[in-house]
């Protein structure tokens, strides 16, 4: 059975994928993001690295010490953010 790109993306990426890379890009670094989310480097790097072969995209170009985000690596943080942001409002509307 053949899968839609939004239903492989469903069942290929999970919302910890989107937090990490949110995290790395957000704070400049693997780890920075493993300090914050209380997680081993190697773990940040990992689920990078998943989410990157999931999207079939390079999301991260490492420069030297420093990362930055590629073109894709823009569009799916701002995604992050939103889906992330929206699952807080969520959260919190139902603490209510």
């Amino acid at each position: 059975m053949v899968y839609s790109t939004a239903e492989n993306l469903i069942r290929h990426v999970s919302l910890r994928q989107l937090q990490i890379f949110e995290a790395v890009v957000r704070l400049g670094g693997y780890t920075r993001a493993a300090e914050a989310l209380h997680l081993t480097q190697p773990t940040v790097s990992i689920q990078v690295k998943k989410l990157c072969e999931a999207l079939e995209l390079p999301l991260i170009e490492q420069v030297g010490r420093h990362i930055h985000p590629t073109a894709a690596g823009r569009d799916v943080y701002a995604a992050a953010q939103d889906i992330l942001g929206r699952m807080v409002a969520l959260g919190e509307a139902a603490a209510e």
